[in-house]
């Protein structure tokens, strides 16, 4: 992910959509802050000023923005941002509502289809 250039964001879309886990949010955020930044300058949003938070599974980040720009990002856990809240892991949870499958897979290659 180290290419953010305007050829590789562009809104071609895919039936059924994409999936794409994000291993760091926070870099890839701080890798695409020219171009949202760039998109920002251009939008009706380009004079305003506030914070964009952003919170994920086990994480959080804020960006303040302005002037058409993105600053840095801060991270914050989710903890941190709602002190209600205590993630915890529920590994066994999902093992068990949603065990292994054992299967045989069978695929048929058609000529011409």
């Amino acid at each position: 992910m180290s290419d953010a250039s305007p050829r590789r964001l562009t809104s071609r879309r895919r039936p059924g959509g994409n999936y794409t886990r994000v291993t760091d949010v926070p870099r890839m955020f701080e890798i695409l802050r020219p171009e949202l930044s760039a998109r920002l300058r251009k939008s009706q949003l380009s004079s305003t000023a506030g914070t964009l938070k952003l919170s994920w599974y086990r994480g959080a980040l804020e960006a303040d923005y302005g002037h058409g720009e993105f600053g840095p990002v801060r991270v914050a856990t989710i903890e941190a941002r709602f002190p209600g809240v205590i993630v915890r892991s529920q590994q066994e949870l999902p093992d068990v509502i949603f065990p292994g499958v054992r299967s045989d897979l069978a695929t048929w290659y058609l000529p011409g289809v």
